[in-house]
């Protein structure tokens, strides 16, 4: 028979049940409140803004540079600057850009990776129109250029990599840019990996009446062998050699009085142990070495320099002849 509950055990149980619904909404919501969303693929930052702000002023330079190598090549006033810098990743760069377009890699010997640049439509075909003679306008359908407008088009993807690449031996004297691969289709060129960052800068070029934009795709995994120029762990490392020169030429001072064991020796033989115990004054032992081969000194037990054993006065000496370490 099963069990009537009472009023008051009724109340009781109904009590109990909004108390343990409200802890779990209050639970869920702090939840909600505390957690982030978090994409694993994504790789952190890390160009400090020393770096950064030395490569925008570097590609400004790069943008005066080449309106004045774009206006003399191409026989008409050319306005180019820098409008942006930014971070994102290779995915994000390559969904922005137009399909098609007019695009390339290069090399950066001797950092690694590749470059990606990419010349907006709205750029490439008005100054293949301004070489072939016409007032630069675009064309009413877009298309991917063809392989005359590519050739000749080429002349000016060098100009402009020249300009880059001496803009970027301020920072790299060796540094090299050399065409890798050409493509008017974005998704078809893998400069990087899809999740992997790139420092994007956007270059507004200006010619007659038509502008666009160039975008340089730099990956910042080739920026590593640089960054600890910039970083602010390196200056405070300067910083402390400097202020360590007194100390470092004190100590210096303070051991030159310090004793130190040297010795000279020339390579011996092998004896068993009769042999050994047979030993008597004004025996003659016969060593490996010739005393014309130099001996080895040794400063506490480390071999250092290289001489040659003699006798002077009545006192044995050696002449030393060559440092070793």
């Amino acid at each position: 028979m099963s069990k009537i509950l009472t009023q008051e055990e009724i109340d009781a149980l109904l009590q109990s049940a909004r108390r343990f619904g409200a802890k779990r909404t209050r639970t869920e919501n702090d939840l909600n409140n505390r957690a982030k969303r978090f994409d694993f693929k994504k790789q952190p930052d890390y160009i400090s803004p020393d770096l950064l702000t030395a490569l925008q002023a570097m590609h400004e330079q790069f943008a005066v540079s080449l309106s004045s190598s774009m206006t003399m090549r191409l026989r008409s006033e050319t306005d180019v600057s820098l409008e942006s810098v930014r971070t994102q990743s290779y995915s994000e760069f390559v969904y922005s850009l137009s399909d098609p377009t007019v695009l390339i890699t290069t090399s950066m010997n001797p950092l690694e990776g590749l470059v990606a640049i990419e010349f907006n439509p709205s750029v490439a075909y008005p100054l293949i129109d301004i070489l072939l003679g016409g007032p630069g306008v675009m064309p009413t359908a877009i298309r991917p250029i063809s392989e005359i407008e590519s050739s000749i088009f080429e002349s000016i993807i060098r100009t402009m990599l020249a300009d880059l690449q001496n803009c970027w031996r301020t920072l790299i004297p060796e540094i090299r840019f050399e065409i890798t691969g050409r493509e008017s289709r974005p998704n078809m060129i893998h400069a990087a990996q899809p999740h992997e960052n790139v420092l994007t800068f956007a270059v507004k070029l200006k010619v007659g009446n038509s502008e666009g934009y160039i975008h340089i795709a730099l990956p910042t995994v080739a920026l590593k062998p640089i960054i600890n120029r910039f970083s602010p762990s390196n200056a405070q490392q300067q910083q402390q050699k400097v202020i360590d020169t007194p100390s470092a030429t004190r100590l210096f001072e303070l051991m030159r009085d310090v004793n130190v064991t040297m010795t000279a020796e020339l390579r011996g033989t092998n004896l068993t142990v009769d042999e050994l115990l047979d030993l008597t004054e004004g025996d003659i032992l016969r060593l490996d070495q010739r005393l014309t081969v130099p001996a080895s000194v040794s400063v506490n037990n480390c071999q250092k320099f290289a001489g040659t054993l003699g006798a002077r006065q009545g006192s044995r000496m050696i002449s030393i002849s060559e440092r070793t370490v």
